[in-house]
């Protein structure tokens, strides 16, 4: 099998390429044994470089030459926090003047798992020219690929969610500190604290967390600063 291509850019992440990942040790084959080799590979791909552009033009590459097409396109649609992508690999066989300027698709099959659509699967002129034959073989990978990038896209979801937890958990945890501070310091207690904290926030246009932010650094004159940390 081929090993992952490392000139692909992505355009749509930050992410960098996993540069230790490869989809197997030898050059690309064709037939049965190397299908199912394909589909166990997509299946057990890391779910954190699966959607990756260097990942997904290995799997054109390698499937294009399971295949015995002459390559494949992978088009992934725009989702939350990710913009489209588009990727493309030529089978083994295919000359390299093909290869860079490919021939219109013979086969368009959507990538859709539980009812949401992630994209489509571009697959070029087979070398037997049996397009029904292509169609038959193809549709476990793309049911495949498809699973998996449905799993990547949740992943990547699942992952922005716990950041975003994270930081409203920071936050809480620095209105609260202030809160205790003007109640302490102002001898206040805790509904009228905050209160006053949120009041500061909106005169100033900033968050409440800005503001609480602010009493424990000392710059809000709710609070003289020698008694932010009473």
């Amino acid at each position: 099998m081929h090993p992952v291509p490392s000139n692909a850019t992505d355009t749509s992440s930050s992410r960098p390429a996993p540069t230790a990942r490869t989809l197997g040790a030898a050059e690309p084959t064709s037939g049965p044994s190397a299908l199912a080799e394909l589909l166990t590979t997509i299946g057990t791909t890391p779910l954190t470089v699966l959607d990756h552009p260097d990942t997904l033009t290995a799997v054109c590459i390698e499937a294009g030459t399971a295949l015995h097409c002459s390559h494949v396109r992978v088009v992934l649609d725009p989702a939350e926090h990710q913009e489209g992508l588009t990727v493309c690999g030529a089978a083994a066989s295919t000359p390299a003047t093909a290869a860079t300027a490919p021939s219109e698709p013979v086969a368009v099959l959507a990538l859709t798992h539980d009812g949401l659509r992630l994209g489509h699967v571009e697959l070029g002129p087979p070398a037997d020219g049996d397009v029904d034959a292509l169609l038959a073989v193809a549709a476990p990978v793309v049911s495949v690929l498809a699973t998996g990038l449905a799993g990547a896209r949740l992943y990547s979801r699942s992952a922005a969610l716990v950041v975003r937890l994270s930081v409203a958990m920071e936050s809480r945890s620095q209105v609260e500190q202030a809160k205790g501070a003007l109640m302490a310091g102002l001898g206040l207690p805790a509904g009228e604290a905050f209160a006053l904290l949120r009041g500061y926030a909106r005169r100033h246009r900033i968050t409440v967390a800005a503001a609480a932010a602010a009493v424990l650094d000392g710059a809000c004159p709710l609070l003289p600063p020698a008694r932010v940390s009473a």
